[in-house]
């Protein structure tokens, strides 16, 4: 063989050498982007799974509380999907079971609803329910209602200013403590109850 003829087939060997060693490159990095993207896939995939199981624990949740109204299992909900809009949850557990927690929650969700809201009219009449239920939660011995409730009625917070009433729940929220010092704090106090 002709010695151009050698270096031709040398040098085309070579090439074609390069071409498949750039070739395998670009495919080993095809490769490493797909792998990467499946693995993302698969996280996201498994984040929606997860999400999907709270879903559907929450749905279970839900409906476990309406067909049996257990307590145990309100409260389980409530602190367990904590900021998902459980509003009707409570006050189907105060009016149907007067259950006292469940009336304090009531209070709790509207006041974070209120302070979301510009609607004056809706502010107002939201504030009335939520005080209903706050009496409710309190003659069912709740003392969570009764302290909001005495704070309300020695600061004159969306209720008549009534000290000799929100002394009466200030003792029932404390008991037979000595209710003096903190009934002068809340009259000093600056912070609304909503």
């Amino acid at each position: 063989m002709k010695r151009s003829t050698k270096i031709l087939l040398i040098s085309l060997e070579g090439l074609i050498i390069v071409l498949l060693s750039v070739f395998l490159i670009i495919n080993n990095q095809h490769r490493k982007s797909a792998i990467q993207a499946l693995d993302s896939i698969q996280t996201e995939n498994n984040v929606l799974k997860g999400k999907q199981q709270d879903i559907d624990a929450l749905f279970h949740i839900r409906d476990y509380v309406l067909f049996t109204q257990d307590t145990a299992a309100y409260l389980e909900m409530y602190t367990t999907f904590y900021g998902t809009n459980n509003l009707v949850y409570s006050i189907y557990m105060a009016d149907h079971c007067d259950y006292p927690r469940a009336c304090y929650n009531v209070y709790q969700e509207i006041s974070n609803m209120i302070k979301n809201s510009a609607n004056l009219e809706f502010k107002i009449e939201a504030t009335r329910l939520a005080i209903c239920y706050l009496k409710k939660g309190a003659a069912l011995n709740d003392k969570l209602c009764a302290f909001v409730l005495a704070g309300m009625y020695i600061r004159g917070d969306y209720v008549q200013q009534d000290s000799v009433t929100g002394r009466k729940y200030l003792e029932q929220a404390l008991g037979d403590q000595n209710t003096n010092v903190l009934f002068q704090n809340i009259k000093r106090s600056k912070n609304s109850w909503f």
